[in-house]
């Protein structure tokens, strides 16, 4: 079976955070967002448009190696951690290993799992990366838990809440 090819959620800017049991929030990493595609130990990451990302094939295939799957989609951010958090220069510009941290998992060996609610998407991820050098990206339903800061970014906000599967967006 050859991957469905999945369009990433894009982000909406709004003025304000959604906030409401439907809704979930996920703390932008400063990175690069990165649609990581795994097939019988065959990796690429591709970006939020699509495109094919080259540049990070040596990490698509040592995440590839570690997380010991037939097949597998993870929606997450490709990002380099500094020593006081990410740090986007050094990753623009090539200056230290990057890492991937994941926020969803989309298709899990030969299952898509979009039409599953958003939690069990989650369960599923953390089992999946667990012990491996895959990051973890956890969400929270009310981003007011998070204290005002002029430089938090947030990755968006998501209808695909804890109970709303993700509408299969164009594949193929």
């Amino acid at each position: 079976m050859i991957l469905p090819g999945i369009e990433p959620l894009r982000p909406v800017r709004a003025m304000a955070v959604p906030i409401g049991r439907e809704w979930v929030c996920e703390l932008k990493l400063d990175g690069f967002r990165g649609v990581i595609s795994i097939q019988r130990g065959v990796a690429h990451f591709t970006s939020k448009t699509s495109k094919l990302m080259r540049r990070f094939d040596p990490l698509a295939l040592r995440l590839s190696r570690a997380l010991r799957v037939r097949s597998a989609i993870l929606h997450g951010e490709i990002v380099v951690m500094g020593d006081t958090g990410p740090d986007f220069c050094a990753l623009f510009f090539n200056r230290r290993e990057p890492a991937y941290a994941a926020f969803d998992l989309l298709w899990l060996n030969g299952r898509d799992l979009r039409r599953l609610p958003h939690w069990r998407r989650k369960k599923a991820l953390r089992k999946l990366v667990s012990g491996t050098p895959v990051g973890y990206v956890d969400h929270i339903t009310d981003p007011r838990l998070y204290p005002p800061s002029p430089s938090a970014i947030w990755r968006g906000s998501s209808p695909t809440g804890a109970t709303t599967p993700i509408a299969p967006a164009r594949s193929g």
